[in-house]
């Protein structure tokens, strides 16, 4: 059970995960999951085989326009079916199973866009820019190793230390280390985070956990140690991470602000070195509007597998990565959500209420329950 495929781009941004029986495409952003038996499964695996590395996306607001209404003339569903009947399937069932795949992406909702949220976009000189409404601020350039920011031409004055910060997640992604949107806490040497869309609770949920008795690890962003080779150590986050992270900003700032460039190998230089402790538990934290009028513990709902590595990636910084970085990517989700207790998250409304059930989370943990 695992990762299977890279990245598939049919309009959008896809991903695609194996459960054994057949698999699961998660659709990056309009946030869709779509069951599919062996034959689709098959269908996807030759659709992001197909898939060129990197394909220009529509603008935010505007959908892909592209009729998918006969498979022949799309070139990516042509190179799916070549793949298919290159391993010797009949091409009516290549053309069939490609076909039922791209109708259902097809049918899947418009991409999510959220108010003030960063993005990303492919810029004409095959980098990316990195903005927050209608403003680009920076540029991301692709290279081996962490790729390089600078500023974007014209866009005056920032805070550098931020805006470093909003792509340290990406340059890590790109250096081959893996970060978790997430929060995190260490109790009794063990780490537990939680992750979650932009205003789920997270960092507001870290910080009550915190106040129960337990030490802070991050609030945003969680970097995880980077496996080493032939140990099973499990999974392991970075203690001080985050704090590097930040401190790595505010130390190269000034070089963007002066219109220069920062290396991305410089922040991985900068996380060297940090202690780890293992991940116990990853919980996915529900949307307020989900949260529990009156209670005096987390509800927590385990995960399958699958659920879990498109949480990940539909909570991660991989938007800008290379097909091998994607590759890497979906191996390491899939590897955590096989070896991490992952499970998601409904907590009380209201601090009052949040605080009760942080500090009996605490004290259950502690007494080993």
């Amino acid at each position: 059970m695992g990762p299977v495929g890279v990245m598939l781009r049919v309009g959008r941004k896809l991903a695609l995960v194996d459960d054994g029986s057949g698999g699961v495409l998660v659709d990056l952003d309009g946030g869709a999951f779509f069951r599919v038996n062996q034959g689709g499964l098959r269908a996807c695996v030759a659709l992001l085989q197909a898939a060129p590395a990197h394909q220009p996306e529509p603008a935010p607001g505007h959908d892909d326009d592209r009729e998918v209404t006969d498979v022949e003339v799309n070139q990516d569903a042509t190179g799916a079916i070549a793949e298919l009947t290159a391993r010797g399937v009949t091409a009516e069932l290549a053309r069939r199973e490609v076909g039922a795949v791209l109708a259902a992406l097809q049918a899947a909702p418009p991409p999510r866009l959220r108010a003030g949220a960063l993005w990303l976009r492919p810029d004409a000189a095959g980098g990316w820019l990195l903005g927050s409404g209608g403003r680009a601020c920076l540029r991301i350039d692709v290279a081996p190793g962490g790729g390089r920011v600078r500023p974007v031409e014209g866009v005056g004055q920032l805070d550098w230390a931020a805006a470093l910060v909003w792509a340290a997640p990406h340059l890590l992604v790109l250096g081959g280390r893996a970060v978790l949107h997430a929060s995190a806490v260490r109790l009794d040497e063990r780490a537990f985070a939680w992750s979650g869309l932009s205003g789920a609770g997270k960092t507001t949920l870290a910080r009550a956990l915190v106040k129960a008795g337990a030490s802070a690890v991050a609030e945003d962003l969680v970097v995880l140690a980077a496996p080493v080779a032939g140990q099973d150590g499990g999974v392991r986050v970075l203690v001080d991470g985050e704090a590097r992270i930040r401190a790595w900003a505010t130390e190269r700032a000034p070089t963007l602000a002066a219109g220069g460039e920062v290396d991305g190998a410089s922040l991985l230089l900068a996380i060297e070195g940090v202690a780890t402790v293992p991940l116990l538990r990853l919980g996915f934290v529900g949307a307020p509007t989900t949260r529990i009028a009156r209670a005096q513990r987390f509800v927590e709902t385990p995960m399958a597998v699958p659920e879990v590595v498109a949480r990940l990636l539909e909570n991660g910084f991989a938007e800008l990565a290379t097909r091998q970085v994607w590759w890497a990517v979906l191996d390491g989700a899939g590897r955590l959500a096989a070896e991490v207790a992952c499970s998601s998250v409904l907590v009380p409304e209201g601090l009052p209420g949040l605080a009760e059930a942080a500090e009996d989370w605490v004290a259950r943990l502690r007494a080993g329950r």
